[in-house]
């Protein structure tokens, strides 16, 4: 994999970027909350490319509309055709993804495989998280975990998107 790639194609995650996500090493100092992420942007019409499974948590990766990106960040972005977001579960506990669609979830690193997203609620259980990603084939998306979430945006030029 190379790190050098500038942008990518509209329809693949960048070779670098994939390579910071194997590796571990996104830059997680940067990141905020998943409340504070809900309390300013949204992630409707975004597209949920696929989750890497770490020992003790996961991180999902989300190709983020640029169409309801806020005048704050678009000028952060310049002239790249893409914003990756990523989130991070601690203490990952379970995932399940409904009904069957697993083909556009797992693996599958395309927009054009992998449906828009039409809701996606947090919400405490006891002392664990829910994340529910619903998509436009009514396919869902659900991760249980106990620790935190955050949430780190990188620009096609490996820019990080100061959220």
């Amino acid at each position: 994999m190379s790190a050098t790639v500038a942008s990518a194609a509209p329809d693949t995650l960048p070779d670098w970027l994939c390579q910071q996500l194997v590796l571990g090493s996104l830059p997680w100092e940067q990141s905020i909350p998943y409340s504070e992420f809900c309390d300013r942007y949204t992630l409707c019409d975004s597209h949920w490319l696929g989750t890497f499974q770490q020992s003790n948590g996961a991180v999902a990766c989300i190709r983020w509309d640029l169409l309801w990106l806020p005048d704050t960040l678009f000028h952060q972005v310049g002239q790249a055709d893409a914003v990756y977001l990523f989130l991070k579960f601690e203490q990952l506990l379970g995932m399940a993804v409904t009904p069957g669609h697993v083909s556009a979830r797992a693996g599958a690193l395309s927009p054009s495989t992998a449906p828009a997203i039409t809701n996606i609620e947090l919400e405490p259980v006891d002392e664990q998280h829910v994340l529910l990603v619903e998509d436009i084939n009514e396919c869902s998306t659900t991760v249980v975990f106990a620790g935190s979430l955050s949430c780190l945006a990188i620009a096609a030029h490996n820019q990080i998107i100061q959220l």
